[in-house]
């Protein structure tokens, strides 16, 4: 029974490391976890530059098939709401910039796009990752401030929360 004990104490730091939050997992009422990535033309693309707007942060990826059917609605979303003041940022977790280059311009999405960076030692990217996002498509509804106002809606809750927000 020691012998058991004092092992399964030596393994405790090896599967906390596998419990432990992400150190930016998105909170509701809190401020989103800020981060700069690249467009497609190379230019730098700050979150917090969008305050002051509602903004719509969507993580996909070219080679996600649910990400992609999910745009057809989010074309829909961003028709009816970005002329109130709604931003979208689609953030994708593709490893490779030619592939998502590619689907950017397949899918003709008409708002900002950005490519997460891949540096750690993980197969996490390092803003989804960050934030502690292990499927796709996810999505986050910030407020003019920044603050998380839904985490990871289905689309009809989502629909509910902006008609909620723009009154229409």
């Amino acid at each position: 029974m020691k012998k058991t004990g004092f092992a399964l104490l030596l393994l405790l730091p090896v599967f906390a490391g596998f419990a432990q939050k992400p150190a930016n997992r998105p909170v509701l009422h809190h401020p989103a976890a800020d981060f700069t990535l690249k467009t497609p033309a190379g230019e730098d693309l700050r979150l917090s530059s969008l305050q002051g707007q509602y903004v719509l942060v969507d993580f996909w990826a070219s080679w996600c098939m649910p990400c992609r059917a999910s745009i057809p609605h989010l074309k829909q979303v961003y028709d009816s709401y970005h002329k109130d003041g709604l931003e979208f940022v689609s953030v994708s977790i593709d490893d490779k910039a030619a592939n998502w280059k590619k689907a950017v311009e397949q899918e003709q999405m008409p708002w900002k796009q950005v490519l997460d960076t891949y540096t750690g030692d993980n197969s996490a990217a390092d803003v989804s990752g960050g934030y502690g996002i292990r499927m796709i498509p996810y999505t986050l509804l910030l407020d003019k401030e920044g603050k998380v106002i839904a985490i990871n809606p289905e689309p009809p809750a989502l629909d509910k929360q902006l008609k909620k927000v723009f009154g229409h």
